[in-house]
């Protein structure tokens, strides 16, 4: 997914220790440091949003759904047993692959919204 800048940094927003607390004030509990010198807020493992300062501003990145979240499996063990059944040619690679389609459709208006409160928190 594509980068979006959310703003121009002003001089109290200069380390990600400012920004955690920032994030904590709008209700964002569950952000955590990455290798990579960013920060990653998480409503649960299929809905992230990776947080950095990159050239003096912040920038998210929407991350795709973790693979093997619960409606991923779901539809995956559907999508199998239907592909048995009708005995369909690729069965595992129609089923995970349908799977990871209705995980990332049903993800992704979750991962918008807290995109935009991330971007709210910052007054964007």
């Amino acid at each position: 997914m594509t980068n979006t800048k959310t703003g121009i940094l002003d001089d109290d927003f200069l380390d990600l220790a400012a920004i955690k607390q920032k994030l904590a004030k709008a209700g964002l509990h569950n952000v955590y440091e990455t290798e990579n010198n960013s920060l990653l807020v998480s409503e649960n493992d299929a809905v992230r949003v990776e947080v950095q300062i990159v050239n003096n501003a912040i920038v998210t990145d929407k991350k795709f759904p973790q693979i093997g979240n619960t409606i991923q499996i779901i539809v995956t063990a559907i999508f199998a047993i239907l592909a048995f059944a009708f005995d369909l040619p690729f069965k595992w690679l129609l089923a995970i692959g349908i799977g990871q389609a209705v995980s990332y459709f049903f993800h992704t208006p979750k991962i918008n919204k807290l995109e935009a409160q991330i971007n709210s928190s910052f007054g964007e």
